[in-house]
């Protein structure tokens, strides 16, 4: 008797505690999404300002050796701001919203706009292929895509050497793949497969064995192909430090 009493009293104290224990849940999430939305208010004052000094800096620094750098900091700034906006417009908007944006796109363009500067000016800048490669990133997001495409290919044709010349190739290659042009796709997958083994070379390879299954409903010989990359990928060890050479 007293064991059922007791399952009783435990039962009507959560019946009551647990509506509470949920509205204090709400009220957390409340606090927590204003205390990120002001947190974010704050980050965009503080870009704002190193926005600012930077081009202070710039217009003193003309003729500069690292005047290009200054420069390229001031796109990435533009870069982060834009990223600020528009995570401020996702919290106070919504996400459909905040897509549409119009003050994120511009400080995007902002960005694209120094960077294309930066290469026409600075021609010999050592970080030119870093500038293409963020500069392609942008075009992208922007859905400018020939643009983007045009711009990782010079990346690939005019910086051979890069660190960031097989993930050049593998976003090319994954547009392709993506809109359905495999013949493409399969070409700029393959050239990753022309240099020292790294962790790119399984994404390529696990890309073309689907590109071979797609040949396959056609040619029964790509089957063959096909688990020959996937046992290629999954028997692998290849590490993050490994790149180009």
């Amino acid at each position: 008797m007293r064991t059922i009493h007791h399952k009783i009293v435990v039962g009507m104290f959560l019946v009551i505690v647990s509506p509470l224990a949920w509205s204090f849940s709400l009220v957390d999430q409340a606090q927590e999404q204003a205390e990120f939305v002001e947190g974010l208010k704050r980050d965009i004052i503080k870009v704002d300002h190193t926005i600012n000094v930077t081009k202070e800096h710039i217009k003193k620094s003309k003729g500069a050796v690292f005047l290009p750098d200054i420069i390229f900091r001031l796109a990435e700034l533009y870069v982060e701001k834009s990223r600020l906006v528009y995570y401020l417009a996702v919290e106070t908007q919504g996400s459909e919203q905040a897509v549409q944006s119009p003050e994120s796109k511009l400080l995007k363009n902002e960005a694209i706009t120094i960077y294309r500067d930066l290469i026409h000016r600075f021609p010999e800048y050592r970080y030119n292929d870093k500038v293409l490669f963020f500069l392609g990133h942008e075009l992208h997001e922007l859905g400018l895509h020939e643009e983007m495409l045009a711009t990782y290919k010079k990346l690939v044709d005019d910086y051979p050497k890069s660190s960031l010349l097989l993930e050049a190739l593998y976003i090319i290659g994954d547009f392709y793949f993506n809109h359905d042009k495999l013949m493409e796709a399969e070409s700029f997958y393959k050239k990753i497969l022309g240099y020292r083994e790294s962790p790119m070379h399984d994404m390529a390879r696990y890309k073309l064995g689907w590109i071979a299954i797609n040949h396959a409903k056609s040619d029964r010989l790509h089957w063959k192909k096909a688990l020959e990359l996937f046992e290629q990928v999954a028997q692998s060890s290849n590490s993050p430090d490994e790149g180009i050479s």
